[in-house]
């Protein structure tokens, strides 16, 4: 007797755009774990509940590493990302080995010490919109270029490789990429991002590339491709989950001139938030002063 066939969803959802919801998406948050079907047949697990999710992601029964067998591949575009995997898609102990060399430039304190980088460019996109002829599409003219140009100015990328790097990160994180574009991008990413650790390290700048050069590759902890690998991984992933994600909750034309009432702990933690902030802009009376 044959066994009854499960049906099964196709995944990933079907999109209108990289920052459109996926049509599918919103009905399944919060279920229990859904059978999904891959591009190439293969069958999957999808999670959308926050219990499961968090209790696959701290078990080690799972594996991130990508060259696995049976690892289950979104897209055609990112099987052909799979060839040089970055430590995002490996497990321990090679990941957290690469993963704390990196850790100690974007602590909270660290990330304090880049908010005026962060303003400046901030502002020159904003100055950019405000030259731009009615309408403007802010996705395309601030949230997109932003983190690409902020993590460029933290690497130290020189000038005239950042609008290679935009581009190339922009096919890298596109969901309609072929297959195709996204491996000639991503070996052009990685070959100039290869060249730049070359130059930084006979001619050091000021910046992250330049400060991880000194405290792992020039001890021998790294090799001078493995952090071309990570910078790579720095580059492509805050492109990824900052301009590829779609707004949540989706914009509703009944909500576009009301924003509805915070609820009364999140009204009393921005309270706090602003008495902090007006406490530290508050000027300080000089020394001796009674």
């Amino acid at each position: 007797m044959r066994r009854p066939t499960v049906p099964t969803t196709r995944y990933p959802f079907p999109r209108q755009g990289d920052t459109a919801l996926p049509e599918h998406l919103s009905q399944r948050c919060g279920h229990p774990p859904t059978r999904v079907t891959l591009y190439d047949g293969t069958q999957a697990w999808l999670v959308t509940d926050y219990a499961t999710a968090r209790a696959v992601l701290c078990d080690a029964g799972f594996s991130a590493d990508v060259t696995r067998p049976g690892y289950p591949v979104l897209s055609p575009g990112r099987a052909a990302l799979t060839e040089r995997p970055t430590f995002l898609r490996m497990d321990a102990p090679e990941h957290t080995k690469l993963r704390r060399m990196v850790l100690p430039h974007f602590t909270a304190r660290r990330v304090a010490t880049y908010h005026g980088q962060l303003a400046e460019l901030s502002t020159q996109l904003l100055d950019a919109i405000d030259r731009q002829p009615p309408p403007v599409d802010f996705v395309t003219s601030f949230a997109r270029p932003l983190p690409t140009l902020t993590i460029c100015r933290l690497l130290g990328v020189p000038a005239d490789d950042i609008h290679l790097i935009t581009d190339v990160t922009a096919i890298l994180g596109s969901h309609f990429s072929t297959p195709h574009a996204k491996h000639t991008a991503a070996a052009v990413l990685l070959t100039a991002l290869t060249e730049m650790v070359t130059e930084q390290r006979a001619h050091p700048v000021p910046g992250i590339t330049s400060e991880l050069i000194n405290s792992q590759v020039v001890p021998g902890h790294l090799q001078p491709d493995e952090l071309a690998d990570i910078l790579r991984l720095l580059v492509t992933a805050g492109h990824e989950t900052t301009a590829g994600s779609p707004p949540w909750p989706p914009p509703r034309p009944d909500r576009t001139t009301h924003r509805a009432p915070l609820p009364p702990r999140a009204r009393r933690q921005r309270q706090r938030l602003r008495r902090r902030r007006a406490a530290r802009c508050r000027p300080r009376p000089p020394r001796g002063t009674p």
